[in-house]
């Protein structure tokens, strides 16, 4: 027995709009806008307090390391999911998806 979440709604109209749409990095960033603004609000802070004070050249390597990281783990999982996408919509049950989508509407 598959578990309802309370997301199905919103996951399948995400997954909709993907399928008219495709996978964009545009539509992935807009998604995400949140958390990169949060990073990269992060990384500001290590470059000032690396600017400031020298002292810390360890602590402003490993944050912006961190977050560098971070940023790039996001593009490539990105890039796998818009390798795969073909697949993903030619296996996806798209009468499912859109049955999830209408449960709530």
């Amino acid at each position: 027995m598959i578990l309802k979440s309370s997301d199905d709604t919103a996951r399948s109209k995400e997954l909709l709009k993907a399928k008219e749409e495709g996978v964009t990095f545009a539509n992935q960033v807009k998604k995400s806008a949140p958390l990169f603004i949060i990073r990269l609000i992060a990384i500001s802070f290590c470059i000032w307090i690396y600017a400031d004070n020298h002292e810390n050249g360890a602590l402003f390597l490993f944050a912006g390391g961190v977050l560098l990281g971070a940023l790039a783990q996001d593009l490539g999982w990105f890039l796998r999911v818009s390798n795969n996408w073909q697949f993903t919509e030619s296996v996806t049950d798209w009468e499912k998806v859109k049955a999830k989508k209408e449960d709530k509407d």
